[in-house]
């Protein structure tokens, strides 16, 4: 069963990705590690429809929860 945490996160992932591709086309990217502080942090470039798609994982594929942190710029 998952966390009140991970189930927290994966709300606010969703929510972030939903808000992402309602404005249309949207630049994707991959996530790249390491980006788990803010001077780490991943660098984005907005696309023309002033948005942009990150592709990325809450928690890891097996479903495990874990303690990750992800920042953009």
């Amino acid at each position: 069963m998952k966390s009140k945490r991970a189930i927290r996160r994966t709300v606010i992932g969703a929510a972030f990705l939903a808000a992402c591709g309602a404005s249309g086309l949207a630049s994707a990217v991959y996530e790249i590690e390491p980006n788990a502080s803010i001077g780490t942090a991943q660098h984005l470039v907005v696309g023309s429809a002033g948005s942009v798609e990150v592709t990325g994982v809450l928690g890891n594929p097996t479903g495990s929860v874990v303690a990750d942190v992800d920042f953009y710029v």
